[in-house]
């Protein structure tokens, strides 16, 4: 984590209450986490992949979306990974 940065590592299973309900899903080049606040609202969490890591192995035959496996893309891509670069955020 950066200095400075406001960012916390979330555990992979959080006790919810039952109004609130967590869809995550893989869109290629994104991981995301959908959900309900309990007033309703729904939200996202995202995380995109950084440009260099961005390869057609990663977006060809790419379903549009398909569930998302979390222990497997942090394998894949470290917990540190800072996402957006050279996408969201300059390289």
């Amino acid at each position: 984590m950066r200095k400075g940065s406001s960012a916390r590592v979330v555990p992979r299973s959080l006790p919810c209450p039952s109004s609130v309900s967590t869809t995550p899903s893989c869109h290629a080049s994104t991981k995301a986490l959908y959900a309900k606040d309990p007033d309703g609202l729904e939200f996202e969490v995202s995380w995109l992949l950084p440009a260099a890591l961005i390869t057609p192995e990663v977006t060809e035959g790419a379903v549009l979306t398909a569930p998302l496996d979390l222990d497997r893309e942090i394998a894949r891509y470290g917990a540190q990974t800072r996402g957006g670069v050279g996408v969201s955020v300059p390289a």
